[in-house]
């Protein structure tokens, strides 16, 4: 809300000038939905110092610098981000070795055997030993006022028959919660539900894992399967000869069989 502008440039107020603004925080919206070519989409708690935060990615990975990260999540809660995104290798230190095509963006590239390009280092279900379709593309539609959904069955291609990746963010009690229900699965072919992170396992017991950074804490509990084991795999010394470190950061994660009639579900709350 602009107040009090008078004279001939009242434009030139929004360059330098200085202006009241009244509760701007309070009008903008908590969720956030683009419909572009490589949509995303955000959830919010609120606009507190402790607010739960919520961005999601879909899209396709073939886009120019693209990552095989359609599906993936980061989170933040009490001003601490829990679910990470790794962010690109230096290009450079992979071209280097003259054994990559780091610029071919097709199926079998071996662009994506860079950990941090590939599905292995984001925060989403790795069906099988499969890499992510790259042409596949993922569209993100509201649904409800405090959730999104993802329809991933094109990026994971022929091993699904349908595989939407629902999140909601609770605005009371501001936890998230990663959703994923899939049928048309191969019998005896497993998932792996993961999650990069820079926050210190403090205790697991069950479905129930508890992180600690910066004097905080966030509660990762599985709801669905039943019994999980939970596995963490340090990122500090690189995945393969050629991947860079990951100094501080460790991968969550939990492995399971699709049943017998081929569908699985996985749902996992993040709780602060």
């Amino acid at each position: 809300k602009i107040e009090n502008v008078t004279g001939p440039f009242p434009a030139l107020v929004l360059l330098w000038g200085r202006f009241p603004l009244v509760d701007a925080p309070n009008r903008l919206p908590l969720r956030y939905l683009s419909q572009g070519e490589n949509p995303v989409a955000t959830l919010r708690s609120g606009f507190t110092p402790d607010a739960s935060f919520l961005g999601v990615k879909g899209g396709m990975p073939k886009y120019n610098h693209g990552h095989m990260d359609v599906g993936s999540f980061v989170f933040d809660a009490d001003g601490v981000r829990w679910a990470e995104d790794l962010g690109s290798q230096n290009y450079h230190s992979i071209e280097k070795l003259g054994t990559f095509t780091l610029f071919n963006m097709k199926q079998d590239s071996s662009r994506w055997n860079v950990f941090r390009l590939g599905n292995e280092s984001h925060n989403l279900v790795v069906v099988g030993t499969n890499r992510q379709m790259v042409a596949g593309c993922a569209k993100i539609a509201p649904a409800g006022l405090n959730a999104v959904q993802l329809d991933l069955t094109p990026v994971y291609g022929p091993c699904v028959k349908t595989a939407p990746r629902p999140f909601t963010l609770d605005r009371a009690t501001r936890a998230a919660t990663v959703r994923d229900e899939f049928t048309g699965l191969a019998r005896g072919l497993s998932l792996r539900w993961q999650m990069v992170t820079s926050g210190k396992v403090e205790s697991r017991e069950g479905n129930r894992l508890v992180l600690t950074q910066e004097g905080k804490r966030l509660v990762l509990r599985v709801e669905a399967p039943e019994q999980v084991k939970w596995e963490i795999l340090e990122l500090d010394k690189p995945v393969n000869p050629w991947d860079c470190p990951n100094k501080g950061f460790r991968r969550l994660a939990f492995t399971v069989p699709a049943a017998p009639d081929g569908t699985a579900t996985l749902s996992v709350t993040l709780a602060p």
